[in-house]
């Protein structure tokens, strides 16, 4: 049977993951420049994920800086799950799982949200501190670092947003993990219709451990500006390999002052 720890601690860290692409889709798509040397955003993600082993809630608060042309975003996660009937399924618990930091430095484009900004690349270094240590989903209890590439195109009303990197996952006592190949498509649309726009993304990773599969996820959904500077997205997702979730849906909450 697969090993699901090593991906639904990529889950935790996708909801942060989901944070920073889906700020900056925001800051691109809706018309509020985001000015330097103060808050940025601030951004609450909330998701449901159905695996076989039973149901989990993750919500990531996170906060974002910018002093262009450099941005940090620090946040932490809380999880929560109820035991399904699965032999191999973790107990019921929940607590605070991590804390994450990125660290990213626009090398080319115009800063996010300015007029005419469609076109940008980023670098970024990342690092998650678990502040748990339980042989559960709560945290490995080990330090997980990583690096990666984010690029974005506009084509008229569509955005395009890519990125490319390399995950470090701390490893427990007596478990090796393999360094994850990471990468993650989103293209947006943002109709004439309607006030938002539409989103669907592809994330994937290598596989963690020998003999299981990678991590594959497709989610589509949609983006709502609620006032200037507060917006709504709302998404659904579906896993494409046995380690990934089963389905789920992500709620996002940013405010960029």
């Amino acid at each position: 049977m697969p090993n699901r720890l090593p991906a639904l601690w990529r889950v935790a860290s996708a909801g942060r993951g989901y944070s920073v692409i889906l700020a900056i889709l925001a800051a691109s798509l809706f018309p509020a420049g985001a000015a330097a040397n103060r808050i940025s955003s601030v951004s609450q993600t909330i998701r449901w994920l159905q695996l076989d082993d039973g149901a989990y809630w993750i919500s990531y608060t996170s906060v974002g800086f910018r002093t262009e042309p450099w941005s940090l975003r620090t946040g932490t996660s809380f999880l929560s799950w109820n035991a399904g009937t699965s032999q191999n399924a973790s107990p019921s618990r929940s607590g605070v799982g991590s804390f994450y930091a990125t660290l990213g430095r626009r090398i080319l484009g115009a800063p996010p949200g300015r007029t005419g900004s469609r076109s940008a690349v980023w670098v970024r270094g990342r690092g998650k501190i678990s502040l748990r240590d339980d042989p559960s989903v709560l945290g490995s209890g080990r330090t997980d670092w990583g690096a990666s590439v984010l690029a974005q195109q506009g084509f008229g009303r569509a955005l395009v947003h890519a990125e490319v990197g390399y995950l470090d996952l701390g490893e427990p006592e007596n478990v090796t993990y393999n360094g994850l190949a990471m990468g993650a498509l989103t293209v947006s649309y943002r109709p004439t219709w309607m006030p938002g726009y539409l989103t669907t993304g592809l994330l994937g990773s290598s596989s963690s451990q020998e003999g299981d599969p990678g991590y594959a996820e497709l989610s589509f959904g949609g983006g709502f500006p609620i006032s200037h500077t507060l917006s709504m997205t709302l998404l659904a997702s579906t896993g494409l390999t046995s380690v990934s979730p089963n389905e789920g849906a992500a709620l996002q909450l940013a405010w960029r002052p």
